[in-house]
């Protein structure tokens, strides 16, 4: 399973680039920052979205594109999927468990 950060959280500006806002901000459409998202019941390509448009989603993709100035270079278009479902990491259980292992 390979696992990507897709909810951007308040405290955490200084990962630009890293998923998604709580809220849908058209603002990113104008800075060059656009969603799509393909569902079985949903088809919709270059929006604004936000993880409350999509955090119950089980099946799908949501791409997000946007420019990448972090290499030298100049800067790249990238784009990433994020396919559901997705969760929400419980940190104190992921550390009971890992404190479980490592003490056994």
């Amino acid at each position: 399973m390979r696992l990507r950060c897709l909810l951007r959280c308040g405290s955490n500006k200084g990962l630009i680039g890293v998923g998604l806002p709580r809220k849908a901000k058209k603002k990113e459409l104008t800075e060059g920052t656009f969603y799509c998202i393909h569902t079985p019941e949903r088809k919709e390509d270059d929006i604004a979205l936000g993880w409350d448009d999509i955090q119950h989603l089980q099946e799908g993709s949501v791409y997000k594109t946007y420019m990448d100035d972090t290499l030298p270079g100049g800067p790249v278009e990238r784009t990433v999927e994020y396919k559901a479902p997705f969760f929400r990491p419980d940190r104190e259980e992921d550390y009971r468990v890992a404190w479980d292992v490592f003490s056994s």
